[in-house]
């Protein structure tokens, strides 16, 4: 699942997740990427 995750998170690494409107931020979506990528490896 992290692998998936990862895969799906790599186009927008570059991004900041969260809403269009900006109301909603998560913060830079490379954060998650490597988390998940991290996950991925240890599996």
């Amino acid at each position: 699942m992290a692998a998936r995750a990862a895969a799906r998170l790599r186009p927008a690494r570059a991004e900041h997740a969260g809403a269009g409107s900006g109301l909603l931020t998560l913060g830079p979506v490379a954060r998650y990427l490597a988390e998940a990528e991290a996950c991925a490896a240890r599996a």
